[in-house]
């Protein structure tokens, strides 16, 4: 996504990202599934963070003083 930015437009100048996902049960701590846990992680930190790295390592090499936006949804007062 970033490098067909780059090679479209030259340059990055904003990265704008969004996570949300929530997990589809009704589960308590006690019932806790590791599985949607590792799930839910991956999306919402482990793929802005991918973002956020990346957008920053071409706008570094790019010399761009540009934006790097996070925002998390809603669903993350829900639960």
């Amino acid at each position: 996504m970033v490098e067909s930015t780059v090679q479209k437009h030259g340059q990055l100048d904003i990265m704008f990202s969004n996570a949300g996902i929530i997990s589809a049960s009704d589960q308590t701590v006690l019932e806790l599934d590791f599985s949607q846990y590792d799930r839910l992680f991956a999306v919402n930190v482990r793929g802005m963070a991918l973002c956020v790295k990346h957008a920053a390592r071409v706008m570094v090499e790019g010399r761009v003083r540009g934006s790097i936006v996070c925002t998390g949804s809603v669903a993350a007062s829900h639960g």
